[in-house]
């Protein structure tokens, strides 16, 4: 864990986080000098940001033993996600929290 660690504080390592957000920044304008990116290639991104939030949910909820900020943790990835599974078990019980939770995934799965 610790040559993970330290490859991850790399300057290498800080210039290809940089190299991937700036390819993340606005999908549909496109790259610099080219043509804008289609409604099909933003799709695209956007099914594959939603399974790495859904994902990255699942993960934290199945470890055997989190934190309780895990659970919050997992929750905003579920809300990204629009996964009402990840989601509520933040709401702990509030309607309000638990009604913007349904409609959040509603909303989600309509776009």
């Amino acid at each position: 864990f610790e040559a993970i660690a330290s490859n991850a504080d790399s300057p290498a390592a800080d210039a290809e986080d940089e190299e991937l957000a700036a390819e993340c920044d606005d999908v549909s304008a496109g790259e610099k000098g080219s043509a804008p990116k289609t409604g099909k290639e933003s799709a695209k991104r956007r099914a594959l940001w939603k399974w790495a939030c859904a994902e990255t949910a699942r993960q934290i909820l199945s470890a055997p033993t989190f934190s309780p900020s895990a659970r919050h943790e997992a929750a905003l990835y579920g809300a990204c996600a629009g996964d009402i599974r990840a989601t509520l078990p933040a709401c702990e019980g509030d309607w309000e929290a638990s009604a913007w939770a349904y409609f959040r995934a509603l909303l989600d799965a309509r776009v």
